[in-house]
């Protein structure tokens, strides 16, 4: 996921959200190292205005809440 100048970009998001085909996770029915790593990303910045672009301009939110499930809030 890159990060642009107005956040994390809710393009980059989106892809994340659509490169899980659906599942919950890009690892399937469980969170890969791909899915840790963008969660690590998004995590680092989850108290600043970039996370609140991130979650408002893209499809991120239920899947960045399922990962405060299975790895802990």
């Amino acid at each position: 996921m890159k990060v642009v100048e107005k956040g994390l970009g809710s393009p980059e998001c989106n892809k994340l959200v659509d490169a899980m085909q659906g599942a919950p996770f890009l690892g399937g029915t469980t969170p890969n190292l791909g899915d840790l790593s963008a969660f690590g990303v998004l995590r680092a910045v989850q108290h600043t205005p970039t996370f609140e672009d991130a979650v408002a301009h893209s499809k991120i939110k239920p899947w960045f809440e399922r990962m405060e499930q299975q790895v802990g809030g």
